[in-house]
């Protein structure tokens, strides 16, 4: 697994990356939620399908424009 803030880090293997916001100011949640999200993967055999499944990254790529990915 490769836990980025930088999809392009993962392009080749969409389902082998985690996506995190970057962090800036303010309040860092965000290694609070991978935490739990890790903890719910780990139930899984295939954690390449519960990645796919859970962030649908592959939609991305499949799309022709910016505004068939917001749909």
């Amino acid at each position: 697994m490769l836990v980025d803030n930088a999809p392009y880090s993962y392009l080749l293997q969409l389902e082998n990356g985690i996506p995190i916001l970057p962090y800036y100011t303010g309040e860092d949640t965000e290694l609070v939620h991978l935490e739990k999200y890790l903890e719910e993967m780990g139930r899984f055999s295939d954690v390449r399908e519960f990645n796919k499944g859970h962030f649908q990254l592959h939609r991305y790529v499949e799309c022709n424009d910016a505004e068939e990915v917001v749909k």
